[in-house]
């Protein structure tokens, strides 16, 4: 199955979250990890340094899985790409965002880095953080994937 375009994913979190037209966007493709394609889409919706609305589009079927607006005083991605690669310590590596339920991080809104060079693989949270694996959720969390993911 081909995924739906990017515009159609970010029409659909505008209309979920009642995002005007005029209001700037940026889209990321979330894998899973060690997945062979996206998972989703995460769509932010304001200036990067102001993000009103996040959204977690699915990638294949274009449906809005989760959302929230939030208050546009600061980015939503707290931690970029190449701050991403730096923490990790990891000489000519590659990042890429991913999401799997786990003690890093319980909500597709808030996807950890995977930085990888050669065979050193690690995982940074948006905090900054420096995980050698993402370890499966714990207590008030659920290591299974939600349905629909």
């Amino acid at each position: 199955m081909n995924e739906p375009p990017a515009d159609e994913a970010v029409a659909a979190a505008r209309v979920r979250l009642d995002i005007a037209p005029d209001v700037a966007v940026r889209v990321w493709p979330v894998w899973p990890p060690e997945g062979p394609g996206p998972a989703y889409r995460l769509i932010e919706f304001g200036d990067p340094g102001a993000v009103v609305g996040i959204a977690a589009v699915d990638a294949l079927g274009g449906q809005v899985m989760s959302s929230a607006h939030l208050p546009g005083t600061g980015p939503h991605l707290s931690l970029t790409k190449a701050e991403a690669v730096e923490r990790a310590g990891l000489s000519d590596a590659a990042a890429r965002l991913v999401w799997s339920p786990s003690r890093q991080s319980r909500s597709p809104l808030y996807p950890i880095w995977e930085v990888r060079a050669g065979r050193e693989l690690v995982f940074v949270d948006l905090q900054g953080n420096v995980w050698p694996a993402l370890e499966p959720g714990g207590p008030g969390g659920s290591p299974e994937t939600p349905p629909g993911w």
